[in-house]
């Protein structure tokens, strides 16, 4: 199963899964077509791709909130500057100085959700819903998420800084990671039922032969 699969799977948009990770002028034209009615897609369909155009386009969205969540899936693979630059506006909200979406994040923890597949699946479900026309739903852990498959320190600092309210985001960022770290984290939590879901999704892609 390769990482365009994948995302098509955990986010089940199977009729947008040819669009992911395409960077050719005919998906780009398909893009550009979708943009108005579907830019959600559009900005999920960036995944993989970091290329020149699709930083352009991520970064000239990012201030769109009710794109915030799509970006993050967007910009997936992607470990420029640039992206980083864009994770970093997402990460943190300068005019309240705090992480965006925290406090949802640590009522949920408090409340015993941040572990759960079941509410993970039903904010996937009402991104998709409302993401084209009105707000999302935004958390820390989608820029967790935004660093899936890479293993630099700035995605280390990003998945230590919310590992503790984010545990399921954090896991399935490891997804086509198999470093000694990314092992040692999934060795942490492999008795964890209520993370055993996230903790397959990490696994899925398999590691690299």
């Amino acid at each position: 199963m390769n990482l365009q699969k994948l995302i098509s799977d955990i986010l089940k948009i199977p009729e947008f899964e040819k669009l992911i990770g395409d960077n050719s002028d005919t998906a780009w034209q398909e893009r550009e077509r979708l943009e108005k009615k579907e830019p959600l897609y559009v900005a999920i369909s960036l995944t993989g791709i970091s290329s020149e155009e699709s930083r352009k386009w991520l970064n000239n969205h990012k201030e769109v909130q009710k794109l915030w969540w799509g970006i993050c899936w967007g910009l997936i693979g992607d470990e420029s500057e640039e992206a980083w630059q864009v994770r970093e506006y997402l990460r943190f909200d300068k005019k309240v100085k705090r992480p965006r979406g925290i406090r949802w994040t640590l009522f949920k923890k408090f409340l015993g959700l941040h572990k759960s597949k079941r509410l993970f699946n039903l904010r996937v479900k009402v991104n998709k819903l409302i993401g084209n026309k009105f707000l999302g739903w935004m958390e820390p852990g989608d820029v967790v998420i935004s660093t899936t498959g890479l293993d630099t320190e700035r995605a280390w600092d990003l998945r230590n800084e919310f590992e503790n309210i984010a545990p399921a985001e954090v896991l399935i960022s490891l997804a086509d990671n198999f470093s000694d770290k990314a092992q040692k984290l999934r060795e942490k939590y492999k008795r964890d039922k209520k993370l055993r879901w996230a903790l397959e999704i990490s696994t899925r892609l398999g590691p690299k032969v």
